[in-house]
């Protein structure tokens, strides 16, 4: 396939080879699926990959940096879940970020400072 990059300034016309086990689909459909997972591993894998830290990180067995990426995810479930439960009670959410400068680690602080008070802050919303 011949794809033509009509802003670059060198090499507008690249050669690539895609392989695929989907016959049927149409050269259109099969270059967007391509693209489309390059975008999410030069994208999304990137930057996981830095906020995790994993590049820092050498490991001789796989399972132990399987185990890492594991735990990190589960962390930020558990993030997304707070973060849920915070933001449908707007007054302990506001007062959670009230006078802090919005950096992971001041916002991940001041979560364990709420979580050590939960019951007491759920409590005097009810």
């Amino acid at each position: 396939m011949r794809e033509h990059y009509p802003k670059r300034k060198r090499d507008r016309t690249v050669t690539c080879w895609i392989v695929t086990t989907d016959v049927q689909l149409p050269l259109e459909e099969v270059r967007e699926a391509a693209h489309q997972r390059w975008q999410i591993e030069n994208g999304i894998f990137k930057r996981i990959s830095h906020l995790a830290g994993t590049k820092t990180f050498y490991f001789k067995d796989h399972r132990q940096f399987f185990n890492l990426l594991r735990l990190f995810f589960a962390a930020m479930a558990v993030l997304d879940c707070i973060m849920c439960m915070l933001r449908a009670h707007t007054l302990l959410f506001a007062a959670l970020r009230v006078g802090i400068k919005a950096t992971w680690r001041n916002v991940f602080s001041r979560i364990c400072e709420a979580l050590y008070e939960l019951p007491c802050a759920f409590g005097s919303l009810t």
